[in-house]
């Protein structure tokens, strides 16, 4: 197992492993991390992260009372997987 270098949204440095980097990229808490293969640091929301598109869903609403609301959406983004 090899460690990626990553930067955190609150600034700090970091390095973890690339099971670790999907999980906190789900969570957004990653800024940047070094993709070796390029030589270069990775933006989050900036730059492609994976290769098939897929949503994620950020948020769990289970009530009946948010499903039928329209004021509390749905909310997804999009990333891309390899």
């Amino acid at each position: 197992m090899y460690i990626l270098s990553v930067q955190y949204i609150d600034g700090r440095d970091g390095g973890i492993s690339a099971d670790q980097l999907s999980v906190l990229l789900r969570e957004n808490k990653i800024d940047k991390f070094f993709r070796y293969s390029e030589r270069r640091w990775i933006t989050v929301g900036s730059d492609p992260i994976r290769q098939d598109k897929k949503l994620i869903y950020n948020k769990t609403k289970r009530r009946q009372s948010d499903k039928n609301s329209p004021s509390k959406l749905f909310s997804f983004r999009q990333i891309e997987i390899i």
